[in-house]
């Protein structure tokens, strides 16, 4: 062996054995205990809170350097009301990253961890100053190999809105990953995994048992930050909704490449997923957008597509619905949209109405206005109590809706069989359910849209189907709407007589 190295490996290892000489001294003849007043009036000097350590600090030394605290509270800003507390905290430590002043923790393990987050009537959050970036310079640089809570609790309470939540069974663990191509050497890749439970303290119909895994990249220095293979899924129940489940994946970046340009946000691969039990209906909800971008204040995307569907046992209403946001563009000034595609198809008994509307779509987040500029729509209709082959329809128009004065105005013209109408709508719900209506008709065979006469012994049967329409329509909703209007009729043929020049003035109670 060359006789330099042989001298470098014994100085090595001469200082390798002094090292762990000095630790081994130092470990006993210090006493970490003595230092708990000081932490504590550390804690009380920067952060203005009291810090309690019940228990003994322990030091290990094998198999790694580490420190064992517990059990540890903390409290609440200037108060003496506790706002976390632990059973058992658990530190290692790596040594020789400290000789290149790196502060390198192989893992942070927290055990019975109990937080309670406060949402202030202010809006701030009472751990503001716990996560307040420090404007001291730090002489050692931080790293973290992995970082666990077992069997945490965590309240949330919200003073504005007075709603309490609470998520018991907190299982994180969040481990580092490797570095990558092209981000900075202080850049944070962690492979995240939490699992917990959510309850309300005022309505026990909340209960979900959550998980969500994902990859997590922060690189600071770069200002990238990514959650990746995002993973969520969500099982229990909710008000009005049982055996409630929740399906989320979905890619998601974020940067600011400089000071002079603004965020740039990237959404990609979204599919979410929502089934549950609502009464005797079964609900099922697809929500799909394959890329959605956000670049120098101005919003992209491919497509945004819902499906719905309400099924229930026989007898019962089934509704399929559709909605698609095609060719999206947004900026400050508002959100518009090349297509807007609503299709609904509802199923009751041997009743099937189908329609489907397609429109431009525009908003104006600044006066809260959405406008429907070119409503193109078709209408089918089949059942008993229509003559045959059903109802088949079409209407063009527009509509215009104040959301912040919750009025919306509907102009279209649409035409049924022979009948060809004309129509003006104003809806309000400001203070009480309004409708205001005018519409015009130039004629209307009522015979084309009832049955063909049934034979005496089938009136039964013609009952039954009347009374089947009715519950189908089930128009209970509009008891409270205030309705005001009139509705002219051209020509009126029913039961092979014919009336002209008819002009109807409806005003409810």
């Amino acid at each position: 062996m060359n006789r330099y190295l042989r001298y470098a490996l014994i100085v090595i290892a001469l200082v390798t054995v002094l090292l762990f000489g000095l630790i081994i001294y130092f470990a006993i003849i210090l006493d970490p205990n003595s230092y708990k007043p000081l932490l504590a009036e550390l804690v009380k000097e920067k952060n203005q809170r009291e810090l309690r350590l019940d228990g003994d600090i322990t030091l290990s030394l094998f198999p790694r350097l580490g420190i064992e605290l517990g059990p540890i509270t903390l409290s609440e800003r200037n108060s003496n009301v506790e706002f976390a507390s632990a059973e058992r905290i658990l530190v290692s430590l790596a040594l020789l990253p400290l000789l290149r002043k790196q502060l390198e923790l192989d893992e942070i393990l927290i055990k019975g961890l109990k937080a309670n987050l406060i949402r202030l009537k202010d809006g701030s959050i009472n751990i503001a100053d716990l996560i307040a970036k420090s404007e001291e310079t730090r002489q050692f640089k931080l790293n973290v190999g992995r970082v666990a809570t077992e069997k945490a609790r965590v309240t949330f309470s919200d003073e504005e809105s007075g709603r309490h939540f609470a998520f018991t069974d907190v299982n994180v663990e969040a481990d580092r990953l490797g570095a990558r191509p092209g981000l900075s050497a202080s850049a944070v890749r962690s492979k995240v995994k939490i699992g917990f439970t959510v309850g309300h303290s005022e309505a026990t119909e909340v209960d979900l048992g959550t998980t969500l895994a994902f990859d997590l990249t922060l690189d600071v220095d770069k200002q990238y930050y990514a959650v990746q293979g995002v993973s969520l899924e969500s099982k229990g129940q909710l008000p009005g909704i049982s055996q409630f489940m929740l399906n989320c994946t979905g890619d998601f970046v974020a940067s600011v490449p400089s000071e002079s340009v603004t965020a740039e946000f990237m959404a990609s691969d979204v599919a979410i997923n929502l089934t549950g039990i609502r009464g005797l209906s079964n609900l099922d909800i697809k929500l799909y957008m394959p890329r959605l971008s956000l670049a120098n204040e101005k919003l992209g995307g491919d497509k945004i597509s819902v499906a719905a569907e309400m099924s229930g046992h026989e007898g019962k209403l089934n509704v399929n619905a559709r909605v698609s946001l095609s060719a999206l563009e947004a900026s400050v000034s508002g959100l518009r949209s090349g297509a807007l595609l609503v299709e609904l198809e509802a199923v009751k008994n041997d009743w099937t109405i189908h329609t489907m509307l397609e429109s431009p779509f525009s908003s104006n987040p600044t006066t809260w206005q959405l406008n429907l500029p070119e409503v193109k729509g078709v209408m089918h209709a089949r059942g008993p109590g229509l003559a045959n082959p059903g109802i088949d329809g079409a209407l063009r128009g527009s509509v215009a809706i104040d959301v912040e004065s919750r009025n919306a105005q509907a102009d279209f013209t649409g035409q049924f069989a022979d009948t060809n109408i004309k129509a003006k709508l104003m809806a309000s719900a400001a203070v009480e359910p309004s409708l205001i209506f005018d519409v015009n008709i130039d004629q209307l065979d009522l015979d084309r849209f009832l049955p063909p006469a049934q034979p005496p012994g089938e009136n039964l049967e013609k009952k039954g189907n009347a009374y089947a329409f009715e519950q189908w329509l089930d128009l209970s909703a509009l008891d409270n709407l205030s309705l005001e209007g009139s509705i002219r009729i051209g020509l009126l043929k029913t039961a092979n007589s014919r009336s002209s020049g008819l002009s109807l003035a409806i005003r409810s109670n």
